[in-house]
């Protein structure tokens, strides 16, 4: 640890000089000098502790440098966890992995010869993530020798079940929350009809728009493939060009497929295999999905975004939609719904609506303000304020829609080609995607500083997504062929504004 050595020095007289006597009738009596070094109490016992924790801290955080363990991460950007120390136990994380596992016993062996004392494999226990598979797991324990793989103690359980009772139902020592629904429908799996099946009758309004949220946010969450692990094909929602993202194709009798990974080899689609189970359009449908080049998990995205982020405001155009069903229930708000109905068949209709939507918003606004803090406001300013909000929404609207034509205009107005920097190789990258043909093109030229063609290419693609899809396609091959080529700085352009945003 680097400590000098008359300090080393210091440290073990203090550990050799220790005598000890005893109390005995209010007399000292005795005299020992103990051969095991201090005794538990002594004031110096808890520095020495630390000394040794430091030791093998520093033991798991050159293995991690020498990238020989990798530990764990909470968050995607957050630091590296690859041990916790307490006052009579360690934690240790690695992956599931046999040379991960041999690094761990050379540091715990070399720990002990430091220490003079052995690790009690028998009170020790090797803990597996659930998404390791059987052969990880078997793996991991052979080579961990003695350490086995526990459950977790039935006590434990029951003590983190009773703090999310208190989490759910506890108000305070001396009073409960209202009980909306059982705890044994709260624990119940999702799938088998638990907590998410239904809102309570008796539930507060509160609670049933919360519950309502959450129904449209299960629309739009869909599931992009990454290893496919995780995806259920059968299941889940991640067919990106279906209306409903689900596979609709009937699973054979003796289908054994259950992920999407058992429709890659090596990170790229089975062609022969989808062809062979699906039907023909949503093979090609799958078949037009991108793969990552690179190792990476499976993510969940809201798809009414182009950034995959849930928005209120994308959140409220999904549930938009859904109003036009509103003419089964017209018989009980008949009045209402016959203005509704003259309303949208004048001149701006739609623009009169939704402004009256906003003002009835805004007076109820202004009643909970009223009801609960008090505070009264003016009649002129809330329509005033209804007004505004309006007209700011319209903005808006205007300028989403001006910067979707820009961005997904393939005309380049009053833009000339330049040349990159000297050294740098400059690749332009366009799709085409014909409306008379279900196929599309992929074109990439790569130019030097003086203007000159270093390379070109142009890929046929016999189906297509969206137009989106395909500029990025088109700019992925031209990474890929700078890859190819060797090029170390390149400079990539295309026309397309969203994919660049998207991106």
């Amino acid at each position: 640890m680097g400590f000098c050595p008359i300090f080393v020095r210091w440290i073990m007289s203090c550990m050799s000089s220790v005598t000890y006597s005893f109390n005995f009738n209010g007399e000292r009596v005795g005299y020992v000098k103990p051969s095991r070094g201090i005794r538990q109490g002594d004031p110096l016992s808890p520095y020495l502790f630390l000394f040794c924790s430091e030791g093998l801290s520093n033991l798991m955080a050159r293995a991690i440098e020498n990238r020989q363990i990798t530990g764990i991460k909470v968050s995607r950007n957050g630091p590296v966890l690859s041990h916790l120390f307490f006052a009579d136990d360690s934690l240790f994380c690695c992956k599931a992995h046999p040379q991960e596992a041999r690094a761990m016993q050379r540091i715990l062996a070399k720990y002990e010869l430091a220490l003079g004392q052995c690790i009690n494999y028998d009170k020790s226990a090797a803990f597996f993530s659930r998404n390791c598979s059987r052969q990880q797991r078997r793996d991991g324990s052979t080579t961990y020798s003695a350490m086995q793989e526990k459950r977790l103690p039935k006590g434990l359980c029951t003590e983190i079940c009773g703090h999310m009772v208190k989490f759910w139902r506890g108000q305070n020592e001396e009073e409960r929350k209202m009980q909306w629904i059982s705890w044994e429908k709260i624990t119940q799996v999702k799938g088998n009809g638990g907590w998410d099946e239904e809102a309570p009758r008796n539930a507060s309004w509160v609670w049933k728009s919360i519950y309502s949220s959450g129904l449209v946010l299960q629309k739009g969450m869909w599931k992009r493939v990454g290893d496919g692990t995780t995806i259920n094909i059968w299941r889940d929602k991640w067919i990106m060009e279906s209306s409903t993202g689900k596979i609709a194709t009937k699973k054979p009798p003796d289908c054994n497929l259950q992920t999407v990974a058992d429709l890659l080899i090596e990170r790229e689609w089975n062609k022969e295999l989808i062809e062979k189970t699906f039907s023909e359009q949503e093979a090609s449908q799958i078949l037009q999905m991108p793969l990552s080049l690179f190792p990476r998990k499976d993510t969940i995205y809201w798809k009414y975004s182009k950034s995959g982020n849930y928005t209120v405001k994308s959140g409220y155009a999904v549930e938009k939609k859904e109003w036009d069903g509103l003419f089964q229930w017209r018989s009980n708000f008949w009045r209402w719904w016959e203005g509704i109905l003259e309303a949208r068949s004048r001149s701006r209709g739609e623009d009169h609506i939704t402004l009256t939507a906003n003002i009835i918003w805004q007076i109820w606004k202004a009643r909970n303000a009223r009801q609960f803090e008090g505070k009264y406001g003016e009649h002129m300013s809330i329509l005033e304020n209804a007004k505004n909000e309006w007209l700011e929404f319209q903005e808006e609207q205007m300028e989403n829609e001006k910067k979707h034509r820009t961005g997904t205009s393939h005309q380049m107005q009053n833009h000339q080609w330049r040349p990159p920097d000297a050294g740098v190789v400059k690749i332009n990258t366009d799709a085409a995607t014909p409306t008379k043909s279900t196929g599309a093109g992929l074109g990439m030229i790569a130019r030097d500083s003086y203007g000159n063609i270093v390379e070109a290419r142009g890929i046929r693609k016999y189906s297509r997504g969206g137009a989106e899809i395909e500029e990025a396609a088109a700019l992925r091959q031209g990474l890929l062929m700078a890859r190819e080529a060797g090029w170390r700085r390149i400079e990539m352009q295309t026309d397309c504004k969203a994919a660049i945003e998207t991106i």
